[in-house]
């Protein structure tokens, strides 16, 4: 795939990104992104094998990596049966000033969350992979991931399994992009829940400033964004952790 003068200079700039506990501004240039620790071990990972409810279709997410620019999967997935949905007819908003016709007042869309409330996420682990099993109410397998635990982006560190990504959109010309490097934190707690922790730095960007108009790329007040969240998926079957807080 051939990348743009544009990407080129997306990537260049990613290493102002940081996700350690300091801010950066534009007028810095680090070398690297300061990730602490710099490399992950695959030694001394927990074991989180288990079936976890998710309701809100984002446990699987949390493991799968693509790679940057390109972004090629760095998993294998595969589909059993396709999943099933329900057909909805919704009413269009108008924006200020907008009209439709009678006839293109409402659209239709698919709506899967009947099947996502009563599904499963089967996670098997082993030496090598992690695998995740997408299952419906009827138990039945229809979609499943196999993520290498040797990828550099995946280890362990402090007893928790430690999953990094970097990521970005490109703007369109004087629109602003943004580009992310994300890293995640996982492990069981004393119920058998899986506790997800998200540590996220972002920047934007504006194209008028890469073709030369403003200040080092950046829009006004682009400084990075630190965002942190804690995500609970509660265990339906599995072992829950002994001695763990």
């Amino acid at each position: 795939m051939m990348i743009t003068l544009h990407q080129k200079l997306l990537i260049s700039n990613l290493f102002l990104l940081f996700l350690v506990g300091c801010s950066i501004t534009p007028g810095k240039n680090p070398s690297t992104i300061e990730w602490d620790p710099v490399n992950l071990s695959n030694a001394g990972c927990p074991d989180i094998s288990g079936v976890y409810s998710d309701k809100k279709r984002i446990l699987v997410s949390q493991f799968t990596i693509e790679s940057f620019p390109g972004r090629e999967r760095k998993y294998r997935l595969t589909r059993y049966k396709p999943i099933p949905f329900k057909k909805v007819e919704a009413t269009k908003r108008a924006m200020p000033g907008q009209r439709f016709s009678e006839d293109d007042k409402t659209y239709t869309y698919s709506d899967y969350s009947d099947f996502y409330k009563n599904s499963q996420i089967v996670i098997r682990q082993t030496m090598d992979a992690l695998t995740l099993q997408l299952k419906g109410e009827d138990k039945q397998m229809y979609e499943e991931y196999h993520v290498p635990l040797a990828l550099p982006e995946i280890g362990c560190t402090d007893g928790k399994i430690v999953v990094r990504k970097i990521s970005a959109s490109y703007g369109g010309e004087g629109a602003l992009g943004s580009a992310y490097a994300t890293e995640t934190r996982i492990r069981k707690i004393s119920d058998g829940s899986l506790e997800v922790e998200k540590r996220t730095r972002n920047w934007y960007y504006s194209t008028r400033g890469l073709l030369g108009i403003g200040a080092d790329g950046y829009a006004s007040g682009s400084e990075p964004r630190r965002s942190e969240a804690l995500l609970i998926f509660p265990m339906i079957e599995g072992v829950a952790p002994s001695n763990r807080p």
